[in-house]
């Protein structure tokens, strides 16, 4: 079975990987600034709900020494189901944000979930055997 937006206007997320793919290189290569930029711009035009992403932007902040921007984030990442919890284990921002600031996040009422509608695709169906089953 395979499964296709339904609208032509739907957000290409294969290209959204494609480019996050790109930012794990330049993280790797240790480029944090353009990383940081790249994911910016990137998590701006698409909106996914990946939670994990908006971390990771976070983490490109603090980096980069810009914290109010990395708590903007962390607050987005909130919102899709990060637990604030968890995020003071992660040991660059355990480090980065004071007990001070993770106060103002969790009590700045930012943890409203986002919920996104789901999607629906068109069931294709397939005209072929597939390799285990029997023809008749």
């Amino acid at each position: 079975m395979l499964l296709i937006p339904q609208e032509k206007n739907e957000i290409d997320f294969l290209n959204y990987h494609q480019k996050f793919i790109e930012i794990e290189d330049l993280i790797t290569n240790e480029n944090f600034k353009d990383a940081e930029t790249k994911l910016e711009a990137l998590v701006v035009t698409y909106q996914p709900s990946f939670t994990k992403d908006y971390i990771i932007l976070a983490q490109l902040c603090l980096i980069n020494n810009n914290k109010p921007k990395s708590i903007i984030w962390l607050k987005k990442s909130m919102q899709y189901g990060a637990k604030l919890d968890c995020l003071k284990e992660i040991e660059l921002l355990n480090k980065k944000i004071t007990v001070n600031d993770w106060k103002k996040i969790e009590t700045q009422n930012c943890i409203k979930t986002v919920t996104k509608p789901k999607q629906t695709y068109p069931t294709i169906i397939l005209t072929f055997p597939l390799k285990n089953e029997k023809t008749t």
